[in-house]
Formats: C-alpha cells, structure tokens, sequence
C-alpha cells in the first residue's frame, strides 16, 4: 500500500522543508507501489508453483499422473529461473526502497521532534511575550506612579511655600503687634506721667490758689504811704489802686511794696 505523503502539520513548519519533503515522498511511493506491485506478482506465481509442485508430487506418488502434469512441471521448472533471476534484479532496488523508507521514517521522526522542539520554543516565546507585555504594564504604572508622585512633591513644594510665607507674614504680624504692643506702652506710660504731672500740676495750682486765697484774705498793701485795706477777694482801693472791672485789685500792676499784714 502506498505511503500517504506528508501533510502540513499545525504548527510553524516552514513552507520550503514541507515542499522538500512532498518531493522526497513522491518517488518513495512509486518505488513503494512497484514493490506492492511485484511482490503480487511474485505471490501469484509462487502460489502457481506451489500448486503445480504439489501436483507433481502427487503424480510422482501415482496419484492423478499424467501427460497434462508432466507439461505442467516442465513449464513450471523452466519459468522459475527466470522468475527468480528477476527476484535477484529486484532484490537491490527493495533493499535501497526499504533504506530510503527507513530515512523517510526517522527524518519524518526527526521532523516530528523539530516540531515540538518548535512549538515548545513558540510556547516560550508567547510566555516571555506575555511576560514582556505583563512588566511593561507594569513599568507604565510604574511610570504613572512616579508621574503622580512628582506632581505631590510639586504640590508638597508649594505648600511648603505657601506656609513659608504665611509664617513670614505672621512673624511680620507678630513683630508689627510686637512693636504697637511696645508703642501702647509707651505711649501708656507716657499718659501715666502726663497724668501724674497734671496732677502735680493741679495740686501745686491748688495750693497756690489756695496760698494766694490766704494771703489775700488779710493782704494790706501800700503805696505811696497810702494802705489799702483788702476783705475777702475785693479791695476797698482808698488809696487809689488799680484793681479788675469786679474791684479785684490787679495784682501784676500794683505798683508797691507788701506792707505789714496786721490781723484784724
């Protein structure tokens, strides 16, 4: 029976070695279909011989002999050398079919492991590619975490920036409230001795009003040996002296000397 010829296996078996192998199997089967071809003929004729063997035996036995067999077994002798030489012709190009089927069969062997060998190598290939594709994932997440962490350092900076001016500004404040804090001070303490002062002021204003109130309460003045007698605020001016529209004497131009101050 003939070899059936390769076909493409489910795989990534080249286009050429597929071709180059459908060439080798091709005169594998002719060779293979000659030898069927033969090896029927030769079956037919030795079932032939067997058979006119087996009734030349029977007639050299005495059994069923005749002219007819003796006929028979001449043919028969005289065919089997050729059948046989052309057994001998056939021999070799039997031996060189069966080596080429035996080198068919291990590169068909061989062409089965490559391509394991080759859907393993692909399968490791899909994996590293998956693994590829799964770090670059990752590396572009990588990527956007960094993204987003340089973006909080940036926003970080700014707020650090933003609370370094308003500590700046608030220092300012402080120092501005520090310094109208000092200014109430002294400006408090100033007040306090203004106040103290008017107050002095106001005591030593007092008591002279008071001393002068005194004083001219009993104040005789002289001038021009003329005196002048004065009662309570108002001066009875006998001697001419000058004195206010109210008949106050006016003190800053009396023009005279204080008398001697007599208790009445």
């Amino acid at each position: 029976m003939a070899r059936t010829a390769p076909q493409p296996p489910a795989g990534n078996l080249t286009e050429a070695l597929f071709r180059r192998l459908q060439a080798d199997f091709q005169p594998v089967n002719l060779g293979e279909e000659h030898i069927k071809n033969t090896q029927e003929a030769l079956s037919r004729q030795q079932d032939e011989l067997r058979a006119r063997r087996g009734h030349r035996d029977a007639s050299e036995l005495g059994v069923g002999a005749g002219d007819a067999d003796g006929e028979e077994r001449a043919e028969v002798d005289q065919r089997a050398p050729k059948m046989q030489a052309r057994e001998d012709k056939f021999r070799p190009v039997h031996m060189i079919l069966r080596s080429r089927i035996g080198a068919t069969r291990i590169a068909e062997q061989e062409i089965t492991e490559r391509q394991i060998e080759l859907n393993r190598r692909h399968q490791q290939v899909d994996a590293t590619k998956a693994r590829k594709d799964a770090l670059d994932d990752a590396a572009e997440n990588t990527r956007a975490r960094m993204e987003d962490v340089d973006r909080r350092r940036e926003g970080i900076k700014q707020l650090e920036t933003i609370s370094e001016h308003g500590k700046n500004a608030l220092d300012e404040t402080t120092e501005n409230v520090q310094k109208r804090l000092e200014d109430v001070e002294r400006r408090k303490w100033a007040v306090e001795e203004c106040e103290s002062a008017v107050a002095a002021e106001e005591d030593r204003v007092e008591s002279i009003e008071q001393r002068a109130a005194r004083a001219t309460e009993d104040l005789i003045l002289v001038d021009d040996d003329h005196v002048i007698v004065a009662e309570g605020h108002s001066l009875d001016n006998e001697g001419g002296a000058p004195c206010e529209d109210d008949g106050r004497v006016d003190l800053d131009s009396i023009n005279g000397r204080l008398g001697e101050v007599h208790g009445w």
